[in-house]
């Protein structure tokens, strides 16, 4: 009974965690898929030119839809830490060797991923102060490229995460199928951040006359970009459902409850 019991409650703690885990996955589907949509609309308005005014009823949504844009980075990370913590601290125990060894690689991947958080943070304030304070061009430069190289390394600790978090727990084929996609995903990521990097820096004077800094790239390399983050997103997000649903649970000997056996009165 107590065995039945501890097998419960190991399927439910991760359950738990791999269903938190899919829900922080599909914000960052939504998140990618917002960012996909703004790197096509330059093709889009060059075409066919500026959009038409919007009604007050759109206008309003889009001002409600603008708003939860900007929460939904925070309810990912919240998920992302509830959905950690679900699996490291309370499912782990009960996963299979494998899944475990995984799970633990995750948690490095996880840790990356707040430190460089926290560096892009600081990373932002050192390019406000050196424009407020007219720094030399090259410092003004350098950290802006530091900056915008910040983004690309969130998502690959991120993606890298995720995938460690989940694709031991998958079967053989399925496992080698996604390992490649994320690993693939990552080289590309790796690409476009250095190639966008390159180019800004070519083109920094025309970006800091402009008044607008913003990264000088091609929309034909961050649109195949964008599709294959969104992919590998949408990858993760049914490898979580389908893990929930087939936890890679330890096995364990399970003890029969046998009835006492009376013994034999003493008759004499």
């Amino acid at each position: 009974m107590l065995a039945a019991t501890t097998l419960t409650k190991k399927r439910s703690d991760a359950e738990v965690a791999y269903s938190v885990l899919a829900k922080a996955t599909f914000g960052a589907i939504l998140y990618s898929f917002v960012f996909l949509y703004g790197a096509i609309q330059p093709l889009w308005y060059r075409e066919s030119g500026q959009p038409p005014p919007m009604s007050p009823a759109l206008a309003a949504v889009t001002a409600v839809l603008s708003a939860g844009l900007l929460l939904l980075p925070l309810v990912i990370l919240f998920l992302l830490s509830f959905g950690y913590y679900g699996l490291l601290h309370k499912a782990m125990f009960g996963l299979t060797l494998e899944a475990r060894e995984s799970v633990w690689i995750a948690r490095r991947w996880f840790r990356v991923f707040w430190i460089l958080l926290g560096a892009a943070v600081i990373a932002f304030f050192g390019v406000v102060g050196a424009s407020v304070l007219v720094a030399p061009e090259v410092v003004r430069l350098s950290t802006y490229l530091v900056f915008m190289l910040f983004p690309s390394a969130l998502l690959i600790a991120l993606v890298l995460f995720l995938g460690y978090a989940v694709w031991a727990s998958l079967p053989h084929p399925r496992r080698v199928l996604l390992r490649r996609l994320i690993w693939a995903d990552v080289l590309v990521v790796s690409g476009v951040a250095a190639g966008t990097a390159v180019l800004t820096a070519l083109a920094w004077r025309e970006i800091e006359a402009s008044g607008v800094i913003t990264p000088a790239y091609s929309p034909w390399t961050t649109i195949p970009s964008g599709a294959f983050n969104l992919a590998t997103l949408v990858a993760l997000y049914l490898a979580f459902r389908w893990v929930r649903r087939h936890p890679p649970l330890r096995e364990e000997p399970i003890a029969e409850a046998r009835p006492p056996v009376p013994q034999p009165e003493d008759l004499r």
